[in-house]
């Protein structure tokens, strides 16, 4: 039997190369500023284990500034600004960071 090699991807295919290209540039960039980067597979070992931070509920300041920048990016619609609005957040979320991040959306 013959095999017909038009169908076949190979050296000769012009989306191989570039798929090839492509794979050799996949490397870590090791002049970036990101922290892998500055520490490397045995720096970044030597951190394990993460240890997590604690973060306390929100202040009524700390939350209304919250909402203050996210209206301001257009995160949260500009109705948030009523007072009711702020109400209503301040208890849905119990001011506590994770559920304002999450309940956000919903605004």
């Amino acid at each position: 039997t013959t095999v017909r090699t038009e169908n076949i991807i190979g050296w000769h295919d012009p989306s191989y190369k570039s798929y090839k290209t492509r794979a050799k540039d996949t490397r870590p960039d090791t002049t970036s500023h990101l922290p892998f980067a500055l520490l490397g597979e045995k720096g970044w070992s030597v951190m394990n284990p993460f240890y997590p931070v604690t973060v306390d509920k929100f202040s009524r300041d700390e939350m209304d500034s919250h909402l203050d920048y996210y209206i301001e990016k257009g995160w949260i619609r500009p109705e948030c600004d009523q007072f009711n609005r702020r109400e209503e957040l301040h208890f849905v979320t119990g001011r506590i960071p994770k559920d304002l991040f999450e309940f956000s959306a919903m605004y």
